[in-house]
């Protein structure tokens, strides 16, 4: 609180009024703490101190305050006071009590002559102290008085200092005060001369601004007429331009028609004075009876007269460009399959086969009434085909529906990818050797070298695949051998049961059988091997002459130090093979059978060593076992007795694998019985002529029959086969009739009809659609056949008894089975490569139904508008792109296999284009991480910044085109609500369909082409005469819609061209405004300014413009 008080000066009443008057409180808290002390512990603590420092502060501001006598003579009362209390407190203590027993008499006499003396002290220190007291008390009355005096005269110097101080500052205010007036007076001065001088200056801009705006409309003036004239003058130049273009034009086309009318009048005349001289010759040579009239044809009629009539005029107010080939008619309407427009006058024009029936025959009376034949059927036909493409939407759907379930349910690839994966995963995971103690460090990737195989053969595999006996946990000798030690009972391993016998039955209290276990030949616990175990291998052949040696070094040279010729591999494996690598092999050599069913473990793992050391030590390695082995004959490896040569050349046994060795199989056939599935397993070493090992485990499955599950799912998978192969039957009768149609309606030949009539890019989807779904039910098939024999083979083995086989029987059996799996899988593969590719056909078909709806079409007309520049754009990238991956070759690919060839190159380059790249391994290549990051910078750039977004660019563009074609195009649902209204119409016989107006054309021309090109004007009359049952608004509406899609069809799209060209000429609108705008505005400031409306300059323009005009009209008045 002292603090808090003595930091604000404000608060020194507040500390007067607390610590002020007599200053007691103050002098007993100086006084008590003089008097304080601590222990020796305590002598450091910090509060007395600042009790202390607080204090001094308190007793400074009441000094400040004119207290400083009442202070001192406080403390020197507080301080006798003080005393005092000690002093009583000293003599009130209460004396110790003498200790009771008369025994303590003499130490109770001592202690009370002790007091007494202590009393006698205390008696005479009080008598000094009061005797001191007087003493003290006019010394310090003196040094009162003394400091009272002394401050006294502090004061008065203190308010002599004061008061000078105070002069002074009154002088300084009233220099200061002095000093302002006259600065302020020199301010409004130096104002009013500049406000004078700022009004002269505005008055001199006024009249420059004046002067510089009727300047400025005079120019504009005179601008404004100059580019007046000037657009006047283009205008009539353009216009001129076109009359003269139009008359050019126009005399072109006339002169076009009169030589055509004369070249037919030509025509007419000579072949009419052929017929004249025709018929003179036969009137010669038949010369008329009496009365009789003439045989020959009447005159005036010619033959070419119906073939050739003469060219009609137009039937419409645009030009129509006359055909190309020269014989003066008209060009047809519509457009080519191209979407080009027509530049003939019919068909038979354009082949050189003479005119159609029907090209030029146009009746005169209908011109400008009606409209062409050729528009109303094409549009008829474009009516029935969306209709058709729209109606085919669901079935396609259908078919894609029936098609995913047939595919799901005949592959179930999910438990394919179970069983395979359980092989995989028990094969690199179990399958392990380099053991110590319990535990195999390496797996089959860690086989690099011939050594390598053997160990993980012997030691990894062969105890995985053939387990006769039940299987304990790792270590349970040595438990056993523990237990034994501790409890002296006789534990051991070797008395543990090698089988168990397992019930099963609908219960478990209701067993029917029971099981053996482990089953003999089982693998993983759930599969079972088929026929053993088939080693093979791929050998290579040895030659001096595939040997690659310096042209600087002599052959012999290099034979004599290289010590061994050259066996180069065909196929070299050089990079990481692939499944198929493994699916395929070539000429199998060396082929071995480990045959589970005929030898125990032990007899295999010796028939591996013998395999290994080319039969070795034969008596050493079988002796143990000649006794019980009836069949052993000594070396188990036949392929091993030619595997080596002496030095004379005599042949002797050798190892199996060898440096001519450049790919080894282990295969083995399987039977899931939980799955139904039969799988071949393969374990591939491919051993490069560089000295790499791969390895490759790859295995390949077909379902043991194709109607498998429950009755649901049996009769599902019936059902979806049943819908997908009648919707083929559908698709392939419709597409043969309408082919059949197109051939029998051929008026120009049979490939004409097939390759110029009826065959585009949809009816080829079509066909292609049906030709993959054919072959996938082919392949199906087969795979059918060939699983009903391997099943029947494997059937046929299971049968026989193994043990009374001989190991001969047991091998051929072995092949059986095994070439007859191979063919099943092979079967499988196949079905499920054509099974791939049916669904993007489905797709092609789905888009072709798409494209018959003008709002679901968006992507299929995107695509197509774009084709052209998305062609010639993909020649740029094509070529940059195959730059950039041979630059990446040529950087990465001594270093990483992804770049290692070209088409690696090109696809890993294609994987970069959308991210997916190994940049660490990229920077460490031997070309440096300097050169890696230049190629990965100019690629990015340059084909993902650049090229693939104006790639990017092209399809949007496109797309917006189409879009805008689009936007007023009939929905779906629209489209559909129009196709049920026509089917209801039809159904209450109030309108006919549309496919019977096109058969009533098609039954009178016969020709679908022929109707197509006419040119015959027809009226709601003529179609009403032509279809039998249609009404007149209904002809009168078809034909309207028929015309006015004509009519949209010839109107050019709005592109984004045509939006710009609008763009500039509403800016050239503009900045014509906007100058005569300027003009006017200069023109009203310069009358404003000659009338004085300058005083206000904050008027708005349009009030300026208002006053300015009601002005002039006042003074012109």
């Amino acid at each position: 609180m002292l603090t808090t008080a003595l930091m604000a000066s404000a608060d020194r009443a507040a500390l007067k009024e607390i610590f002020g008057g007599s200053c007691r409180r103050t002098g007993r808290i100086r006084a008590v703490l003089d008097a304080a002390q601590f222990t020796s512990e305590r002598v450091v603590d910090p509060r007395l101190m600042g009790c202390r420092n607080a204090c001094e502060s308190v007793e400074q501001v009441l000094r400040d305050l004119g207290l400083g006598a009442a202070l001192r003579a406080a403390q020197v009362a507080e301080r006798e006071a003080l005393a005092k209390e000690k002093a009583m407190i000293a003599s009130t203590r209460t004396p110790p009590k003498p200790p009771p027993g008369g025994e303590d008499a003499e130490a109770a006499a001592a202690a009370a002559a002790a007091a007494a003396k202590v009393a006698e002290e205390a008696d005479r220190l009080a008598r000094e102290e009061a005797a001191r007291r007087p003493k003290a008390a006019a010394e310090e009355a003196a040094r009162a008085a003394a400091l009272e005096e002394a401050e006294r005269e502090a004061a008065k110097e203190e308010a002599a200092r004061t008061a000078a101080v105070e002069a002074a500052r009154r002088a300084a205010e009233e220099e200061a005060s002095r000093k302002a007036a006259a600065e302020e007076a020199a301010r409004r001065l130096a104002e009013e001369t500049a406000a004078v001088e700022a009004a002269r200056r505005a008055a001199e801009e006024e009249a420059a601004r004046r002067a510089a705006a009727e300047e400025a409309a005079r120019r504009l003036a005179e601008e404004t007429a100059a580019a007046e004239a000037a657009r006047r003058a283009e205008e009539e130049e353009a216009a001129r331009r076109a009359a003269a273009e139009d008359a050019a034009r126009k005399t072109a086309e006339e002169a076009a028609r009169r030589e055509a009318e004369a070249r037919a009048a030509e025509i007419a005349a000579r072949k009419a004075s052929e017929e004249e001289a025709r018929k003179r010759r036969e009137e010669e040579v038949h010369p008329k009876g009496k009365g009789g009239k003439g045989k020959g044809k009447a005159k005036g009629k010619h033959p070419g007269a119906e073939i050739c009539p003469p060219a009609r005029p137009l039937c419409h107010a645009e030009k129509v460009p006359l055909c190309k080939i020269g014989c003066g008619r008209q060009v047809a309407p519509g457009v080519t399959r191209h979407g080009k427009p027509f530049d003939t006058c019919c068909r038979g024009c354009a082949l050189g086969a003479g005119h159609d029936d029907l090209c030029g025959k146009i009746n005169p009376s209908k011109e400008g009434t009606g409209t062409e034949l050729g528009i109303y059927l094409a549009w008829v036909k474009r009516e029935l085909d969306e209709e058709s493409a729209c109606l085919e939407l669901p079935f396609t759907l259908l078919l894609l529906i029936s098609f995913s379930v047939f595919a799901l349910l005949h592959l179930k690839q999910h438990d394919t990818f179970a069983v395979e994966g359980a092989w995989k995963q028990e094969l690199v995971q179990n399958a392990n050797f380099a053991w110590a103690q319990n535990f195999g460090h390496k797996s089959v990737y860690d086989v690099n070298s011939y050594a390598d195989f053997w160990s993980w053969f012997r030691i990894g595999f062969l105890p995985l695949a053939v387990q006769h006996t039940w299987a304990f946990s790792e270590g349970l000798n040595e438990t056993y051998e523990q237990l034994h030690a501790e409890n002296m009972t006789a534990f051991s391993a070797s008395q543990l049961p090698a089988t168990y016998n397992l019930p099963f039955g609908p219960e478990p209290d209701e067993a029917w059988a029971q099981a053996t276990l482990p089953v003999p030949d089982q693998f993983s616990t759930f599969n079972r091997i088929v026929a053993g175990i088939r080693l093979r291998q791929e050998r290579s052949a040895a030659s001096w002459d595939s040997c690659k040696v310096p042209d600087t070094v002599s052959p012999d040279l290099m034979r004599a130090w290289l010590g061994k010729p050259c066996m180069p591999a065909d196929p070299p494996y050089e990079l990481t093979p692939e499944a198929h690598h493994a699916e395929t092999f070539r000429e199998p050599q060396r082929t071995e059978w480990l045959l589970s069913q005929q030898k125990t473990l032990k007899e295999l793992q010796l028939s591996s060593l013998d395999m290994e050391d080319g039969c070795s030590q034969l008596d050493a390695k079988w002796s143990a076992l000649r006794n019980t082995t009836a069949e052993y004959s000594g070396c188990a490896c036949k392929s091993c007795a030619e595997g080596a040569r002496t030095l004379d050349g005599q042949t002797r046994p050798g190892p199996w694998l060898d440096e001519y060795t450049q790919r080894v199989e282990l295969g083995m056939v399987a039977y899931n019985q939980n799955h139904g599935l039969i799988s071949l397993v393969s374990v591939n070493f491919f051993f490069n002529r560089a000295g790499h090992v791969y390895k490759l485990i790859h295995v390949q499955s077909a379902w043991a029959s194709w109607l498998l599950g429950n009755f649901l799912e049996q009769v599902v998978v019936v059902a979806a086969d049943v819908v997908w192969v009648g919707s083929l039957l559908f698709i392939f009768i419709s597409e043969v009739r309408e082919l059949l149609g197109a051939v029998r309606s051929a008026k120009y030949g049979i490939y004409q009809a097939i390759f110029g009539d009826y065959l585009n890019f949809w009816n080829m989807v079509d066909w292609i659609s049906i030709i993959c779904a054919y072959a996938v039910i082919g392949t199906y098939l087969r795979l059918i056949v060939e699983t009903g024999s391997t099943t029947g083979t494997m059937g046929q083995y299971i049968e026989l008894a193994q043990e009374n086989l001989t190991y001969a029987e047991s091998e051929a059996w072995s092949v059986r089975v095994f070439d007859a799996v191979e063919t099943m899988v092979l079967a499988e593969a196949d079905f499920r490569f054509t099974l791939s590719f049916y669904p993007i056909v489905v797709m092609l078909r789905l888009l072709k139904s798409f494209d018959a709806q003008p709002r679901l079409s968006v992507v299929t007309r995107t695509l197509y508008t774009a084709t052209v520049d998305i062609l010639h754009f993909f020649i740029v990238i094509s070529c940059v792109y195959l730059c950039l991956a041979l630059n990446a070759l040529m950087v990465f690919g001594q270093d990483m296999q992804e770049f290692a060839t070209l088409d690696r190159a090109l696809f890993s380059s294609f994987r970069a284009m959308f991210g997916d790249w190994d940049w660490p391994s990229m920077e460490k290549v031997g070309a440096g991480r300097l050169i890696a990051s230049m190629w990965m910078w100019t690629f990015q750039i340059i084909v993902v910044v650049l090229l693939v977004n104006m790639l990017l660019a092209i399809i949007l563009d496109a797309y917006s085109e189409v879009k805008s074609r689009m936007s007023l195009m009939t929905t779906l649902d629209a489209q559909i609500s129009e196709m049920l209204r026509r089917r209801r119409q039809s159904l209450n016989k109030e309108r006919v369909r549309l496919s019977e107006v096109w058969n009533a054309y098609l039954e009178k021309y016969g020709d679908e082409k022929l109707m197509l090109s006419s040119r015959e004007i027809i009226t709601p009359e003529d179609v009403m005469e032509r279809v039998q049952g249609i009404g007149k608004s209904q002809a009168k509406r078809t034909l309207a819609n028929a015309r006015q899609t004509w009519e949209q069809s010839l109107e050019s799209p709005y592109t984004p061209d045509s939006y710009m060209e609008h763009l500039k000429l509403c800016g050239v609108r503009l900045d014509l405004l906007r100058h005569k705008t300027s003009y006017i505005r200069a023109v009203m400031s310069a009358v404003a300014g000659r009338i004085g409306l300058t005083e206000n300059p904050t008027i708005a323009l349009q009030e300026t413009t208002s006053r300015a005009v009601s002005m002039v009209k006042e003074s012109s008045g």
